[in-house]
């Protein structure tokens, strides 16, 4: 952690840009996907609108999938850690809608 003058930093310059990044293109491809669907959409419509390469695109997403679904691994770990933490005489429907 850097402090900085009053400001305290969590995060460098370099990460803050590069999330940036990586929600603009993850914003772009959402919007390309609503708009031309899924399978209509590709990576270089995607770099195209986000005025970046390919190259760049996939520094930051493996696939295609994983720029619709950034956070994913996030979501998953959320999900899974509600399903363990759940009282055993807890419905399984109750869970997932809790």
């Amino acid at each position: 952690m850097q402090v900085h003058y009053l400001f305290v930093m969590t995060d460098s310059l370099r990460a803050r840009k590069k999330q940036a990044v990586r929600d603009r293109m993850g914003a772009v491809a959402r919007r390309l996907f609503l708009e031309r669907g899924y399978n209509a959409t590709t990576v270089e419509d995607i770099c195209a609108e986000a005025d970046l390469s390919v190259a760049t695109f996939f520094r930051y997403f493996e696939t295609k999938e994983a720029a619709a679904f950034p956070d994913e691994d996030y979501r998953v770990d959320v999900a899974l850690s509600i399903l363990r933490g759940a009282p055993q005489q807890e419905p399984l429907h109750v869970t997932i809608r809790r």
